[in-house]
């Protein structure tokens, strides 16, 4: 079974090889350039702000955006550390100035969903729908672009994802914790850090996660676990990176087959698994 990680790269291939053409770049890189700092967001909100009427939305906007851009560009960007595709695969060439910060999630995906999930709930008509379209847009520019793989888009979304479209889609969503949970779970709880604590406290067998998304952090019911044995003279790098290889990227593309074969039942917080 292929690995999250060559599942990511094959996706970013396919795009380039059979999506990339000439007359589109252009149009492309515009819409990136929307996302570039926020800063089509960050106009939109004060507009907002400025109408009595959208006063609310915008602050809420304005609100989202900044939360998103402390989780996301301070603070998993660098825990995880992820390279971009290019710096680890030469085969794909980015179309615009190659980013130097880190690849996971894709910034510009959580700034741009952090106000268009926002304008999509307080907005009237078109205007939040309109919202939505440009965010995606601007998540699809960074996989053609080749600067970000899909799993960092998704990840992005999935920062600010709101608790109404939780309940909405109430077990069709999954996230991956590298960790065997309830251990070194939830708030505080990510990329290096949990390595960091699972050295510290000693523990054995480290492992990861893939769990249901619900409104709470790493709490939703469990699909897959897969245990990783801690060596001695581990670093949490060193961890960090034979949980990836020997779990993560094992148990997420597994767990999607399982729920697309129709295999995966919830039963209150109870999974199974049809053989």
């Amino acid at each position: 079974m292929a690995t999250l990680q060559q599942l990511d790269m094959n996706i970013l291939l396919w795009i380039q090889e059979h999506l990339r053409v000439d007359a589109l770049t252009p149009f492309w890189r515009a819409v990136t350039f929307l996302g570039n700092g926020g800063w089509f967001w960050i106009v939109l909100c004060v507009l907002l702000i400025c109408f009595g009427k959208t006063r609310k939305t915008g602050v809420t906007a304005a609100l989202s955006l900044l939360s998103g851009f402390l989780i996301t560009n301070l603070l998993i960007k660098n825990a995880v550390a992820r390279p971009r595709p290019f710096d680890t695969y030469t085969q794909i060439i980015p179309l615009i100035t190659r980013p130097k910060d880190y690849s996971f999630p894709s910034g510009h995906t959580c700034a741009s969903f952090a106000v268009a999930l926002v304008c999509l709930r307080m907005l009237p008509g078109k205007w939040g729908i309109l919202a939505v379209v440009l965010a995606g847009m601007i998540a699809f520019s960074r996989l053609y672009l080749g600067v970000h793989y899909p799993g960092d888009v998704l990840a992005g979304f999935l920062v600010v994802i709101p608790a109404e479209m939780i309940a909405k889609y109430r077990n069709r969503m999954i996230n991956i914790h590298p960790s065997l949970i309830p251990a070194f779970c939830g708030t505080g709880f990510y990329g290096l850090k949990v390595h960091e604590k699972a050295l510290e406290r000693g523990v054995k067998v480290a492992g990861a996660t893939v769990h249901f998304v619900d409104e709470g952090t790493d709490t939703g019911p469990i699909i897959l676990q897969k245990a990783v044995e801690v060596e001695q003279g581990d670093t949490p790098e060193v961890l960090q990176r034979r949980v990836m290889e020997q779990a993560e990227w094992r148990i997420l593309p597994r767990a999607i087959d399982l729920i697309a074969n129709g295999k995966v039942k919830v039963e209150g917080h109870r999974v199974t698994i049809e053989s």
